[in-house]
C-alpha cells in the first residue's frame, strides 16, 4: 500500500485505533490494514504503528536533527567520546569534577585559551566585601508561608468528594463519550456474569439476567439526546432482541442443544443486520453501514469465543477474549458516541 507521507506512531496510554484513525484523519480499517501484525484489542505501549494520515492531515515539518553536522563516524572498535571522568593514576584520590553550565559542542569547535572560561557562569561572582542578593525564586510558592501568629487557610480539594455510591470523575466526562464508555463496558461485564451463572448454574442467574437487561436503557438514553425519543425506543428494542438471543444462546450450547444453539446463532447476526441497518439509516455519515455492521459482527465472534472456552474449561483463552471483548467495547462505545 502506497504512502507518500507515512508516519511511525509510537504508541501511547489510551491509544486505540479509532482514537488515531480520527486523529490522523484515516479510518480504523485502513490502520489495520497498514499494521497486519498488530492485535487491535491488544496494543501494546511502545511499539510502533505504521500511519498513512489523510488528505487533510496538516503536515508538520521535519524535527531539527539532534546530532551535529559533519560528524565523522569512528571506527569499529573505537570509543567515540572520551569518558567524562578519567581513570586516575594509583595513588590519587580524585577530586569531584568542576561542572560549568557550557553548552554541547560539535566537532571541530575551537578550544578557549587555558585558563578562560568560554562562557560566563550562571551568576557572577560579585566583588570582594560585596554581599550577594539572595537569587529569586523560579517559580513562586503555591500556597506562600503566612506571617507568624496568621492561620493558613485551609486549601480546598481539587475535586470535590462525591458522595457515597456516586462515581468520581472529572467534570469534562459528564458528556456522551463518557456515558457511552460506561454503559458498552457494563454491556461487556454483566454479560459475562451471565455467563458464568449460566454455565455454573449459580442461584444468582435470574437477577443477574435482569441487571444485564437493565444495560440497553442506558445505552438509549445516550443516543435520546441526539435523536429523539422515538429512536431511543427503537435503539433500545434492538439491544434488549441482541441481549435475548445471547442468552438463550449460551443457555442452547451448556445443554448441549445443537440444533437450537445454530437456529439462535443465525437470529444473533441478523439481529447484528438490523441494528447497522437502522444506525445507517439514521445518519449514514455518522454510521456507515458495513463499518457498523464489522463493529457488531466483531462484537459476537469475541463474545462466542468466550462462551466456548468457558464451556471447554480453557479459561485461559476465555480471560483473553475478555480482555479483546473490553477493547472493543471501548472502540465500540467511541464509535456510536462521536457525534
Amino acid at each position: 500500500m502506497y504512502c507518500n507521507n507515512q508516519i511511525n506512531h509510537i504508541i501511547k496510554q489510551g491509544d486505540t485505533f479509532y482514537l488515531l484513525a480520527r486523529h490522523y484523519h484515516t479510518t480504523a480499517d485502513r490502520l489495520i490494514a497498514l499494521n497486519p501484525h498488530k492485535n487491535p484489542y491488544n496494543l501494546q505501549i511502545g511499539d510502533t504503528l505504521i500511519i498513512c494520515p489523510g488528505p487533510t492531515y496538516p503536515v508538520h515539518p521535519t524535527p531539527p536533527p539532534t546530532t551535529c553536522p559533519n560528524t565523522p563516524t569512528p571506527p569499529i572498535g573505537q570509543i567515540p567520546h572520551p569518558p567524562t571522568h578519567p581513570v586516575p593514576p594509583i595513588g590519587i584520590i580524585p577530586r569531584p569534577p568542576i561542572t560549568m553550565p557550557t553548552p554541547p559542542t560539535c566537532p571541530n569547535t575551537p578550544t578557549p585559551p587555558i585558563g578562560e572560561i568560554p562562557y560566563p557562569p550562571i551568576y557572577p561572582v560579585p566583588p570582594i566585601g560585596e554581599i550577594r542578593p539572595p537569587h529569586p525564586p523560579v517559580h513562586p510558592p503555591v500556597h506562600p508561608i503566612p506571617p507568624i501568629g496568621e492561620v493558613r487557610p485551609p486549601r480546598p480539594p481539587v475535586h470535590p468528594i462525591p458522595p457515597i455510591g456516586q462515581i468520581p470523575h472529572p467534570p469534562e466526562y459528564d458528556g456522551a463519550v463518557w456515558q457511552m464508555r460506561k454503559a458498552w463496558l457494563e454491556h461487556v461485564y454483566w454479560t459475562r456474569m451471565v455467563l458464568i451463572s449460566i454455565s455454573d448454574r449459580l442461584k444468582d442467574k435470574a437477577a443477574t439476567v435482569d441487571r444485564l437487561m437493565k444495560n440497553p436503557a442506558d445505552m438509549a438514553r445516550v443516543f435520546e439526546g441526539r435523536f429523539g425519543k422515538e429512536a431511543a425506543r427503537i435503539i433500545e428494542g434492538l439491544f434488549k432482541e441482541h441481549l435475548q438471543i445471547g442468552g438463550e444462546l449460551i443457555t442452547a450450547l451448556s445443554e448441549g442443544r445443537s440444533a437450537n444453539a445454530n437456529r439462535l446463532n443465525a437470529e444473533w447476526y441478523q439481529n447484528a443486520d438490523r441494528i447497522a441497518q437502522y444506525f445507517a439509516r439514521l445518519d449514514g455519515a455518522l454510521y456507515p453501514l458495513e463499518e457498523t455492521r464489522r463493529h457488531m459482527y466483531r462484537h459476537l465472534d469475541i463474545t462466542k469465543r468466550q462462551v466456548t472456552n468457558r464451556l471447554l474449561g480453557h479459561h485461559g483463552n476465555e480471560i483473553e477474549a475478555f480482555d479483546q471483548g473490553q477493547d472493543e467495547a471501548m472502540m465500540m462505545a467511541d464509535y456510536f458516541s462521536r457525534f
